[in-house]
């Protein structure tokens, strides 16, 4: 893969009529490869330790002992990952292996057994020996941080004020306003906060 050379950067004595390209030394982040080359780095990393890319979703990764039971999964959102173990020595021995590969922020559970990952928070019910009961998930405070952002804390005010993000028949395009609209420079702000309000609701 060639590129032009990035903004700042200078070729040193460029030939004369000649244009300057640079040869990649490896992927960069926004290239149509990059999740291609990621996924084949990761996946050489993890084989180490015996996880596997499960056949139906390529991002979980899983490792099993010699009786086929599951003892590891791994769950990989772009560079966000996820680790479930048997064991808190398997658990330990993954996270060592990525830490040797990769520069890695490591984020545990909160002193009452929740986690927030992806916008989605996990909390892990355990037994009186601490072994894991079940888990719950839900998005409660993100829907609240998101709502408080757009409406403010309240909610009453905010629902009769804003019972819908624009008014109906809005047009993004100013080309295309209707004429009631023409001229409203306040509703025309309105288009870029619509804009983030749905771009929050996707991560729901």
């Amino acid at each position: 893969i060639y590129i032009s050379p990035p903004q700042g950067i200078t070729a040193p004595n460029p030939p004369k009529n000649y244009r300057v390209v640079y040869k990649l030394k490896k992927s960069i982040y926004g290239l149509k490869q990059s999740g291609a080359n990621w996924h084949h780095t990761l996946s050489q990393v993890l084989n180490k330790l015996n996880y596997h890319s499960s056949s139906s979703f390529p991002s979980l990764f899983i490792q099993y002992d010699d009786k086929g039971n599951t003892t590891g999964i791994i769950g990989v959102f772009v560079d966000d990952i996820i680790c479930f173990c048997s064991t808190r020595k398997l658990l330990d021995k993954t996270m060592d292996l990525l830490k040797q590969e990769f520069e890695v922020k490591i984020i545990e559970p909160e002193a009452d057994g929740t986690q927030i990952f992806l916008n989605t928070r996990l909390h892990f019910h355990t037994n009186a020996d601490t072994s894991i009961n079940h888990i719950t998930l839900d998005q409660a405070h993100y829907i609240q941080r998101v709502y408080v952002k757009f409406y403010g804390d309240n909610v009453n005010a905010a629902i009769v004020k804003n019972p819908t993000p624009l008014p109906p028949n809005f047009y993004f395009n100013p080309i295309d306003y209707p004429l009631e609209f023409a001229n409203n420079k306040e509703r025309a702000k309105d288009t870029t906060r619509y804009k983030e309000i749905i771009g929050s609701l996707l991560y729901i």
